[in-house]
């Protein structure tokens, strides 16, 4: 007798085969078996109606801290993800020293509005990552890769600088201690502090690390509006050079100056690829993209930390400075008036909402002043919701099979009092295949492969994940396909996803007709 039966289901198997109607039994936390005919089980569910998949991957997430707060990860969970690879865009919890851990940690943790110890945080490195996540138990798979800002903080702190011949041999050893810890990869994010202080010469180091161990490289390209093009034939560059696996995060192109040419950036990528290139991508299904405000800033600004940048806030002279020409990053984002601050880590509440013009009229300040005043108010964070995507650049790239689907969210819990966060965080499934539906960009399977296979693929876990197989782990996402869609908006971000009927994790009912179990079956995959 097998454990647990799903009846009655259109199978669409991540394979890409055409949608097929069985019964898939498991036993313990295997497919034991996929077939029309009738086996005996312990308990099972009838799926008559509705799409059995393997569970989604999200393969770009900042959920490092989740655990701590919300070890079910709620707000993926509900949106059908079975699995999470955190420690994106430079950024990761580990590894840390004792002079960089305060910034580090709390920087990933503070948009849940915790601030852990170090008891309640102990590690240090990669192993003491997965212990900690391990001891507390999570309902959904879980992987995450090693932040080069990070990296580069234990060796030269946050200095706008180039790392010495030694320091950089010492951050490449680091990141081979980590990768053999178990990180799946390295991510970058190269407009990110410390990340954007580097070259391109540390960028091929690191990556031939990764290469050496087979592991991908993950990257917040230098810029995603006017220099785009340019960026990533920086990354190519370095992927030819190295053998590394590069994966572009969330593929895009901001400002209205670089809107139409999404063809001309995809065109690009595969030219690298018919090269021999290791390349692919990820995408949000969103027109709208979240970063620090910060990022609107000169690289300059922002050494020395998040306390560094808020002294040069605070200092008349080197504000005039900063702002002598403006903030032009702001403006190739698509200018003040298309940019809303999303959270202000429980600091300044009354701005969340509003656009940075408005923020300022709330001041009664103009319009640089108005941000000014607010990111000292904040400590120097706030992040921000920037409209600054084409939709029609958004389907082009979305219509590619090769582009993973990825939130680029953390998994908040829906309760959350958390400012108005982006959508993304909670809906970027749902709202990817409600959109290849009623666009009809792409056959099911083939939208079911870009969130399942695809990226199991492309992080060499397809031993376990991505698949709907005999001998692969049960990790199941039932949906209705015909009514699955996102109810969250800008205006109220985090709500409950509809269509998605049960989510398996590991052989267990974690998700089951919208109640959380109690179940907590998730495993960190180390490798």
């Amino acid at each position: 007798m097998f454990d647990y039966a799903v009846r009655n289901a259109t199978v669409v198997d991540g394979t890409r085969r055409k949608p097929y109607q069985a019964n898939i039994y498991i036993s313990g936390d295997t497919i034991a078996e996929i077939t029309t005919e009738e086996r005996e089980a312990s308990r099972g569910f009838d799926a008559a109606g509705l799409v059995a998949a393997p569970g989604f991957i999200d393969i770009h997430t900042h959920s490092d801290a989740t655990f701590l707060s919300t070890p079910t990860h709620e707000g993926k969970l509900l949106g059908g993800v079975t699995f999470e690879l955190a420690g994106q865009c430079g950024i990761s919890l580990v590894p840390v020293t004792a002079q960089t851990r305060d910034e580090n940690v709390y920087s990933i943790t503070k948009p849940f509005l915790i601030e852990p110890t170090e008891a309640e945080f102990p590690a240090h490195d990669f192993a003491g990552y997965v212990k900690a996540v391990r001891e507390r138990g999570i309902s959904i798979n879980f992987g995450s890769m090693v932040g080069h800002g990070s990296l580069r903080s234990c060796i030269g702190g946050y200095e706008n600088r180039q790392m010495t011949d030694k320091e950089l041999d010492a951050m490449c050893a680091l990141l081979a201690e980590q990768l053999d810890q178990g990180a799946l990869g390295v991510s970058f994010g190269l407009i990110y502090p410390p990340g954007s202080f580097c070259d391109t010469k540390e960028v091929v180091a690191l990556a031939r690390v990764a290469a050496s161990r087979n592991k991908v490289l993950a990257v917040h390209m230098r810029n995603e509006n006017a220099r785009v093009f340019e960026a990533l034939d920086e990354m190519i560059a370095v992927a030819r050079e190295t053998g590394v696996k590069l994966e572009i995060s969330h593929l895009k192109l901001m400002g209205q100056a670089q809107w139409g040419r999404a063809q001309e950036l995809l065109n690009k990528i595969d030219l690298a690829r018919a090269q021999g290139v290791r390349i692919h991508a990820d995408q949000y299904p969103y027109c709208a993209s979240h970063s620090a405000l910060k990022s609107c800033f000169p690289k300059w600004s922002t050494e020395g930390g998040t306390a560094g940048f808020l002294a040069r806030l605070k200092d008349d002279a080197t504000w005039a400075k900063i702002t002598e020409n403006g903030l032009p990053e702001m403006e190739a984002r698509g200018g003040a008036a298309r940019i809303n601050v999303s959270s202000t880590n429980g600091l300044f509440p009354e701005i969340e909402g509003m656009s940075l013009p408005e923020v300022a009229g709330y001041l009664k300040l103009p319009l640089l002043d108005g941000i000014r005043e607010a990111l000292i108010r904040c400590n120097g964070t706030i992040s921000c919701i920037y409209h600054s995507i084409s939709r029609a650049d958004m389907l082009t790239i979305m219509a590619r099979r090769d582009v993973c689907a990825a939130s680029d969210g953390r998994a908040y819990p829906l309760d959350a009092k958390l400012g108005k966060v982006h959508p993304r965080n909670s809906s970027t499934f749902v709202r990817f295949l409600r959109t290849v539906r009623e666009e009809r960009l792409m056959p099911i399977e083939d939208a079911v492969y870009k969130i399942t296979a695809l990226p199991a693929t492309l992080l060499g876990l397809d031993d376990e994940l991505g698949y709907l197989k005999v001998g692969h782990k049960a990790n199941l996402t039932i949906f209705n396909a015909q009514t699955v869609t996102d109810t969250a908006t800008y205006a109220d971000p985090i709500r409950r996803p509809e269509g998605i009927e049960q989510v398996i994790v590991n052989g267990q009912v974690v998700l089951d007709r919208g109640v959380i179990t109690e179940a907590r079956p998730g495993k960190f995959y180390a490798r």
